[in-house]
């Protein structure tokens, strides 16, 4: 099967994301209360479907918007829009380090301690499940915004195939 198969056409990249985000958002509810390693295991390979639909289905979207940057300024600025997602990405990663090391002061963690306190247990569960769940929820609330969809898409679509044909039959492309 090809990977392009997996892609419903009927949700197109919007709404395959938005079903992955509320997918991760559902796989992470069991894991705020499971107290087993097989319940942890089955949240976290739910998780890990919805996580490999938010990749995948994100890199199509940013595709959509290059493409339609490229109608508006007649230029491929791929390069700005991936370093600007890198940027995000690698920030996302810092202030994740702050907030995961804000929980375990909150929570009690000392690294001296061969045994933790109680509490640590819940401020690890909270920090794995809640900020997620509100993440994924503010992106699907978020991307049922998202205007770059349907008809609107597959004019962005139209247009620019027909500029590139036009450029390539005038022996610019």
């Amino acid at each position: 099967m090809a990977l392009a198969d997996l892609r419903d056409p009927r949700l197109g990249a919007r709404g395959t994301l938005m079903l992955a985000f509320a997918l991760g958002a559902t796989a992470l509810i069991p894991l705020a209360l499971v107290n087993t390693l097989a319940g942890a295991l089955v949240s976290t390979v739910l998780f890990g479907v919805a996580l490999s639909g938010m990749i995948l289905m994100g890199d199509v979207i940013l595709g959509d918007v290059i493409d339609e940057d490229e109608l508006h300024t007649g230029e491929r600025r791929e390069g700005l829009y991936y370093g600007m997602s890198g940027f995000i990405t690698t920030l996302s990663a810092a202030l994740t380090a702050q907030a995961f090391g804000a929980v375990t002061r909150a929570s009690g963690y000392d690294p001296t301690l061969t045994t933790q306190p109680d509490a640590v247990a819940g401020g690890f569960r909270f920090f794995m499940t809640v900020p997620p769940i509100v993440g994924a929820l503010i992106a699907v609330a978020l991307l049922a915004r998202y205007p770059l969809h349907g008809d609107r898409l597959n004019a962005v679509r139209t247009a620019l195939s027909r500029k590139r044909l036009e450029q390539a039959a005038a022996g610019g492309g």
